[in-house]
């Protein structure tokens, strides 16, 4: 009997479905291997940028020297940039060149802080003088550069920081009661005690946060003194105005152009101060002026809140200082 030979066509047909079924086979295989949501890692990465970006927008820098702020990122970025181009291991001696010094303990020696500047400037060259405000955590280290606002985002170390340090307007000049500058101008950043209603002596608040404690009446009344000293000389102040204004009101000149404009600045700040202070102060005064930035009136970064005191005289008693509210200051125009 003859034997029944196989179709050419079903032998290809045969093999054509193995071949189909092996593929099917990789293909399962290969997805079982991907890991789950793999594919969703860059949109949750730009979403988080997004959020922290819009966190960090709502704060502008202490002072209107954005422009500042952004030179000072930018030459930072790129000595960043240059920096990481160096081999490995002078990466590694660099790194331990640059670490960072340990900042000296503020010794408590009194009232002003003075005795704390030579310390602290061992540290850092650029400490000028010390500032202390009582029933705040004030009590700080001044810096200064005649250059530029460099300390508006770096700290006594020289390193890049938000909180930064309290600093001198570029323009100030130090050394006795006679040497100072008329209008001693100090910044310090505020970003996170800026409502309408700040809080009174809250710990987590630095730098100048706690200096808006003096919108309330109760504590102006009880802390009419502020401590500022140079190196050359310790200083006591009598607080006079305690203010909200928008940035073009010009309190911030160190050296006023004359004296007429150095009393607009006076008149300025007591018809804006939120109360009455029983202090005179004339044109031949010092006066010291700390600013810091509010959103009190809204989220303009135009507005500021500053708190402006007058050099006492050497040995001069710290009587009690009449404070009551002033009913109608002159508001922010913003």
């Amino acid at each position: 009997m003859a034997s029944k030979k196989k179709s050419p066509v079903s032998s290809l047909a045969i093999v054509g479905l193995a071949l189909l079924m092996f593929i099917a086979a990789v293909g399962i295989g290969v997805s079982m291997l991907k890991g789950p949501g793999e594919g969703d890692e860059a949109s949750e990465s730009e979403s988080m940028s997004e959020s922290e970006s819009e966190d960090v927008s709502a704060f502008a820098p202490s002072e209107s020297e954005e422009s500042s702020q952004s030179e000072s990122s930018s030459s930072e970025s790129s000595s960043s940039s240059s920096s990481s181009s160096s081999s490995s291991s002078s990466s590694s001696s660099s790194s331990s060149s640059e670490s960072k010094p340990e900042e000296p303990k503020i010794v408590d020696n009194g009232d002003s802080g003075f005795g704390n500047i030579p310390n602290f400037k061992k540290l850092n060259s650029d400490v000028k003088g010390w500032l202390k405000v009582p029933g705040t955590n004030i009590n700080y280290p001044v810096l200064h550069r005649s250059q530029d606002h460099y300390y508006l985002d770096h700290d006594i170390n020289k390193q890049q920081s938000r909180n930064a340090v309290v600093y001198a307007d570029p323009a100030v000049t130090f050394g006795t009661r006679s040497q100072i500058a008329p209008n001693t101008v100090l910044y310090g950043h505020n970003w996170t005690n800026y409502s309408a209603n700040p809080a009174i002596g809250r710990a987590s608040d630095v730098m100048f946060a706690q200096l808006t404690g003096y919108h309330h009446l109760d504590f102006a009344k009880s802390h009419p003194y502020i401590y500022y000293s140079t190196e050359s000389e310790e200083m006591v102040w009598q607080v006079f105005a305690t203010f909200y204004t928008d940035i073009n009101f010009a309190y911030n000149y160190a050296y006023p152009p004359s004296t007429a404009e150095f009393q607009n600045i006076i008149n300025g700040a007591k018809a804006r101060s939120r109360h009455n202070f029983d202090v005179p102060v004339s044109t031949n005064d010092r006066i010291l002026t700390l600013s810091t930035c509010t959103r009190a009136y809204g989220q303009s970064d135009k507005q500021r809140f500053v708190v402006m005191a007058k050099l006492m005289p050497k040995g001069a008693a710290l009587n009690p200082v009449k404070v009551t509210t002033n009913p109608n200051p002159v508001l922010p125009k913003l």
